[in-house]
Formats: C-alpha cells, structure tokens, sequence
C-alpha cells in the first residue's frame, strides 16, 4: 500500500511519515538494515520526532531482545544527536537499562556516548557519575577549564570520599 500510494500521490507525497511508515513496517518485519535505510533517509529529509526514535527503543526494551536493542542504539545515536538535552537524557536512560542487563556491553555505550560529543557532553557527564567513573569525569572537567566551584558539594563529596586523589589537580 505504502508502495502504490507513493505512486498515485506523486509530488504531492508527505515524504517524512511515508518514509518513517516504511521504517517501522521494516522494523516490524526484522528488517533493521532496511528500517535504519529508511530512518537514514527519514532523517536528511528532517528531524525525525524523538518519540519516534523512543518507540524502537521502547519495544526491543519491553520484549527484552538485548542484541537487537544494542544496535538499535548505536544506530540512532547520530539521529539523537539532532534533538536537545531530554530526549539525550531518555536515550542514555534506555543505555543504561540495557547495560544493567547485558554488563559486557559497557565498554560500547561509552564509545557511543563519547561519539556522539559535543551534542551528548551533559548526558556524557551525568553518566559517568551515575557509574563512578570518577577519573573519566574529573577527566572531562580538567580538560574543558571547569572551576570546582561551579559544582554542588553533593556532585564532589562521592568523589571526595572514594578517590579523593582525583580532586587534587582540581
């Protein structure tokens, strides 16, 4: 149907929900080279609505299918990267709820995070504090000039008492 419609409508074709149409029906087939070939194109064509990108998300995390959830969000990253700081903050939550499930894959959702700078430096941040990644963080500050004084003592005080070393250069 989606196929004839391009067909009868022509120029006058919506082409943002008819490509996130195909995307979706792709998806629902198992067909995710196919559905991310669609959200590619989806997204030179515009900025596609977060709460379409969550809704990949959400499925593969309701019906537990870890594998595919890990390439689900590693392909949308870039598609992340156009939107502001809450829907970054919803797509780490989904990184983090899968890596509570699939540990080994840490090492990947750092990669992606890190991939996705300068857009995700608050979300970046943010989650390596959740994790205690207090070297990567203190890392992070030190090489963007930040004062220690711009920080809750509530942000510092972990730090301070399990690697106080780290708040030295500081």
């Amino acid at each position: 149907k989606l196929q004839s419609v391009e067909e009868e409508l022509g120029d006058t074709l919506s082409r943002l929900p008819w490509m996130l149409a195909q995307a979706r029906i792709a998806f629902l087939m198992g067909e995710d080279r196919q559905a991310w070939s669609w959200m590619q194109a989806a997204d030179k064509a515009s900025i596609i609505p977060h709460g379409f990108l969550t809704s990949f998300l959400d499925e593969l995390s309701a019906s537990e299918d870890w594998a595919r959830l890990q390439e689900w969000l590693v392909r949308l990253a870039p598609l992340f990267s156009n939107h502001r700081k809450e829907p970054l903050h919803e797509y780490a939550d989904y990184w983090n709820t899968f890596v509570q499930h699939v540990p080994e894959a840490e090492e990947t959702m750092w990669h992606t995070l890190a991939g996705m700078l300068p857009y995700s430096k608050e979300v970046y941040e943010d989650t390596l504090l959740a994790h205690e990644k207090w070297r990567l963080w203190m890392d992070v500050q030190l090489s963007s000039g930040k004062d220690p004084l711009e920080f809750r003592v509530s942000v510092l005080a972990p730090i301070e008492k399990q690697a106080p070393e780290l708040l030295l250069p500081f």
